[in-house]
């Protein structure tokens, strides 16, 4: 029998481990906390559902759904938290119905869902358009939609996927808190179909409200719209900015500005110069410039930077490189 001295140390080296596993993430080391909380569970009750939510989402994270799923379905007793953990481990692996199935389960057990629930649920890929009606609905009766901006944001990013761009400026424009994420979403939404004016009219209204806050996504969302000759000037002007904050040196945000250059510019000068001021290159980097020289019909300067490439310590050619390289032969 475990004494109450012996059993506080056991809890506190059992959270100890469980901050352990967190930063690690792996699954050996999930599994071992597993076993050590299935031995010792019963001796500190009061915090095994925490440790076992925890554990939920370990699981998730190396990308053991079964496993959180046992867990789950062996849980002595489930909170808010514990429903919450699995519905993002079933959004998070594509299965909408098991998410919608716990969801209901969670409501009859008398818990109600707040705005991790529907965000976690409005987030999954293969959600289909009409639960994701219902989840608005509900978002709207219980309060949620205007709670905090997250699961508005969610909501955007289903009906983004979906192409209801009415939709998705109605929700933006009825949403009283708004995080950047919010605006990041619309304005990468509304660029990625094609709306660019409202995308770069968003852009500014972000700007003037934040631009100290703006991130990596607000820049790459806008700039990935960009893709005409009479878009130039705009982009430029979201290079000047990105310069401004410190933000250009990132490397996302440098990859579409080299991608806006080489599709908004009559040449690839201006996609070249770019290059060379970029500090830090991916593999992205290299390919895009590639594919811009070999299209316009400059394959001997494609080439040429092929063979920089490979002097590169720290990048690598991909299979997109080998397809680009192949096509110019």
């Amino acid at each position: 029998m475990i004494i109450h001295g012996e059993s506080t140390k056991y809890h506190q080296r059992l959270l100890r481990l469980l901050e352990a596993t967190s930063r690690v993430r792996s699954l050996g080391a999930t599994k071992c906390l597993h076993a050590l909380l299935f031995t010792f569970g019963g001796t500190f009750s009061t915090q095994t559902t925490f440790l076992h939510n925890n554990i939920i989402t370990l699981y998730a994270s190396v990308k053991e759904f079964l496993n959180a799923r046992k867990v789950f379905d062996r849980m002595p007793q489930r909170n808010t938290v514990s429903y919450n953990s699995m519905i993002c481990c079933y959004s998070r692996f594509g299965c909408p119905d098991d998410a919608w199935r716990a969801l209901k389960e969670m409501m009859a057990c008398g818990l109600r869902p707040n705005q991790f629930t529907l965000g976690g649920m409005l987030s999954c890929a293969s959600m289909d358009l009409s639960h994701g009606v219902r989840l608005q609905s509900l978002a709207m009766k219980s309060g949620l939609l205007a709670a905090d901006a997250f699961v508005g944001t969610s909501l955007l990013g289903l009906f983004g996927r979906y192409g209801c761009l009415e939709e998705t400026s109605l929700v933006f424009q009825d949403m009283p808190k708004k995080s950047l994420t919010t605006w990041n979403s619309i304005i990468s939404c509304f660029a990625s179909h094609g709306l660019v004016e409202d995308s770069m009219g968003l852009f500014c209204e972000l700007v003037r409200a934040e631009e100290g806050t703006l991130s990596e996504g607000s820049f790459v969302g806008v700039l990935s719209g960009l893709a005409r000759d009479k878009d130039l000037g705009f982009g430029q002007q979201v290079h000047g900015l990105a310069m401004k904050i410190g933000l250009d040196c990132e490397v996302p945000v440098s990859n579409t500005l080299v991608n806006m250059y080489v599709k908004c510019g009559s040449s690839t000068s201006l996609a070249e110069r770019m290059f060379q001021d970029v500090k830090k290159k991916d593999i992205v980097t290299w390919n895009t410039l590639m594919g811009a020289l070999a299209k316009s019909q400059k394959p001997g300067k494609a080439m040429e930077l092929f063979k920089r490439l490979y002097k590169e310590d720290d990048v690598r050619p991909n299979q997109t490189t080998f397809m680009l390289m192949w096509v110019m032969l």
